[in-house]
């Protein structure tokens, strides 16, 4: 008998495409969560609502908590799996998992999972590379900043985020391109009371190459997201407000178009905690050749909602938490329709995103069909005041392209960035006293962009 219970909090989970195991009539689907954070439910077995608190963090996840021990307990006959798909509560469960003698990811392997510092240890000691970085005093002479990064680091650009930045919580990473920007950055950092922030890590920017993410599972590689180009790095598109696309890669599509990843990221993978049945893990890499591979961080949620989106586009609609369900054979004793798998192997997903501007959409450009399958989706009204884009899910339009002809897909991709016109009113008079006025001060705007680490 097994009872695999999932538990919710913010997440919305839409149950479309799983695949319940029916060579074990035993077996025992409970969901634990909100009202309202289940979709397509006739696949559930029995599911616990709990009422949302708010407060302090440990406080809101009270009842959670006590409901999941409770269920623990009542199926203690059975073999019981508590899977999660939300990082603020991957600690948690483990802590539960720890506590009671449940199979799956403990506390210090969560820790050695997410947090950045301890992973990168691991991979080095295993012999994977990773970004070389340096950690620098906010007060230290910025000739000193000036003299590491040219020496550890070869030279800008960099990335630079606080030492006290907490895993599962939102950090800001900045861009920094020259000496200029160092100066300006140290002066604007010096100005406010860094009582937190007084140590920064300097990490290298690489370049020429692919930044991917792969999805790995206790029972194997499931897919890869790519960047499609390796003219500038993802922060440097979201900076310059440029297009740029994403590639959705089966186990076999890795094989052809990234030769060497599959093997890294089984590597990655070993030099792990020990994966349960009900565990997987998000490995994000920089890929120069089949023998120059970078290990960027590992995670136990998507790093974007444009790669959560492009995994549900590529696999009809079936999210890529049912995929890891699908996935666990040994488990749910069960696996995905052979013909749909097969189906999707052939057919190449592309993702374009058009970053969000500072103005006025004026007016939703008609996007003209090309040789690919196209869904256009865009995420402003006509009328909206927009913002200057901060990460990669604030877009302004997204284009699904799917195609059996990579080459096809590849030239629509390359078509739509370059031919597509987006009408914003940059809101030039509205502003030039605000530009004005920065212009005469000393600070000079340095990019940042905000992430899960």
């Amino acid at each position: 008998m097994t009872t695999l219970i999932i538990v919710l909090w913010r997440h919305r989970l839409n149950f479309h495409g799983y695949c319940k195991p029916v060579t074990d009539p035993t077996f025992r689907l409970v969901v634990v969560g909100p009202e309202n954070s289940v979709n397509d439910d006739t696949c559930v077995d029995v599911h616990y609502q709990i009422q949302p608190a708010f407060g302090s963090r440990d406080h809101c996840h009270a009842l959670l908590i006590e409901k999941v021990r409770e269920l623990v307990s009542n199926y203690g006959l059975t073999r019981r799996i508590i899977v999660t798909f939300e990082a603020e509560l991957q600690h948690l469960m483990a802590k539960i998992r720890f506590e009671l003698g449940i199979e799956g990811l403990l506390p210090d392997h969560v820790e050695q999972v997410v947090h950045m510092k301890e992973m990168k240890l691991i991979a080095r000691r295993n012999g994977l590379m990773t970004l070389r970085q340096t950690v620098i005093s906010l007060k230290a002479e910025p000739s000193l900043w000036l003299k590491r990064i040219a020496t550890q680091l070869d030279g800008f650009p960099v990335f630079v985020r606080s030492c006290a930045s907490k895993h599962g919580h939102k950090i800001t990473r900045y861009s920094i391109h020259d000496c200029d920007e160092m100066y300006s950055w140290i002066k604007r950092k010096l100005e406010v009371d860094n009582k937190y922030d007084s140590e920064f890590i300097v990490e290298e920017c690489l370049r020429n190459g692919y930044e991917f993410v792969s999805l790995y599972s206790s029972s194997g590689f499931i897919c890869t997201i790519a960047r499609m180009s390796t003219e500038c790095t993802l922060l440097e598109s979201i900076r310059d407000q440029k297009p740029y696309a994403y590639e959705y890669l089966t186990v076999d599509q890795t094989r052809d178009i990234l030769p060497g990843v599959e093997s890294f990221v089984l590597r990655t993978a070993k030099s792990l905690p020990v994966l349960p049945n009900s565990s997987f893990v998000f490995i994000k890499g920089f890929y120069k050749n089949h023998n120059d591979i970078y290990l960027l961080g590992t995670y136990l949620q998507p790093l974007c909602d444009s790669h959560r989106r492009l995994i549900e586009a590529a696999n009809h609609g079936v999210g890529w938490e049912i995929l890891l369900l699908n996935c666990m054979a040994e488990v749910l004793q069960t696996v995905n329709h052979p013909y749909e798998a097969e189906k999707s192997t052939k057919i190449h997903h592309v993702l374009v995103n058009f970053p969000s501007i500072e103005g006025v959409l004026l007016h939703q450009t008609n996007i003209t069909k090309r040789n690919s399958d196209m869904r256009v989706i865009w995420k402003a009204c006509e009328g909206q005041e927009l913002t200057s884009c901060t990460s990669s899910d604030d877009n302004i339009l997204q284009i699904f392209l799917s195609n059996p002809n990579r080459a096809e897909v590849i030239a629509d991709v390359r078509d739509l960035i370059e031919n597509t016109y987006i009408a914003i009113d940059r809101l030039t008079d509205k502003h030039t006293f605000c530009r004005d006025i920065r212009q005469k001060g000393s600070n000079q705007l340095t990019r940042s962009l905000t992430t899960f680490d």
